[in-house]
């Protein structure tokens, strides 16, 4: 394998060890050359579904795509390369134990989510916040405040959970000002109109209509 500083064709493995998940094997080389080193990783090639994108393009699987998302959302994270390729590695074991020649990229994207959630809350809510195009600050603060009050027997609100509460606060709060002091004046006039007809009633009551017919 070619060193990838200064190209050269001698290089040689000082170290090797196997993946935690034993699917991948981790192996470090120095270049004869130049005497740096390098990182590779040797794999089974199994074929991957096909992603489909939202627009309905059909896409070759990328992991360099993959790699390159999930690198985004972490930087300047303390989450190494091992334990990125390590997530990777699961993603693809769950796309290809869905049995399917063709999964959806939101599929790719919830996977992606799950593993970037177990490796750095913070890389999460990035992640989360783009894939879900969150333009709203309060989304993305009540998102990020309920990922930190988690505990470990409840499930953290995801984005769109908390897009949903967001509007659902919008639309119960004009509410409350608007309809309600509105329901105490109908009330009000109910009130006054119960004790017109009450008034009347007992009118009618102590002045039958018959005693005014000759």
């Amino acid at each position: 394998m070619r060193c990838p500083f200064c190209k050269s064709k001698d290089t040689a493995v000082v170290d090797s060890r196997a993946s935690e998940d034993g699917f991948s094997i981790r192996r470090r080389r120095q270049c004869s050359h130049c005497g740096k080193r390098f990182t590779t990783f040797e794999r089974v090639e199994i074929n991957m579904p096909a992603i489909i994108k939202r627009t309905g393009v059909r896409r070759e699987y990328d992991r360099d795509k993959v790699r390159g998302s999930m690198r985004l959302a972490l930087r300047k994270r303390l989450v190494s390369d091992e334990q990125i390729e390590e997530a990777i590695t699961l993603i693809e074991q769950r796309l290809r134990s869905l049995g399917e020649r063709e999964v959806k990229s939101e599929k790719v994207g919830e996977f992606v989510l799950e593993e970037l959630k177990r490796l750095d809350k913070v890389a999460y809510v990035r992640f989360a916040s783009v894939y879900f195009n969150v333009e709203d600050p309060e989304a993305f603060k009540l998102s990020y405040y309920n990922l930190l009050m988690n505990n470990p027997h409840s499930r953290p609100m995801s984005i769109r959970k908390c897009i949903y509460q967001k509007n659902m606060r919008n639309i119960i709060i004009p509410f409350a000002i608007i309809i309600i002091p509105r329901m105490f004046i109908l009330f009000k006039y109910f009130l006054h109109f119960n004790k017109y007809l009450i008034f009347y009633l007992n009118l009618t009551n102590i002045f039958p209509r018959t005693s005014f017919i000759r």
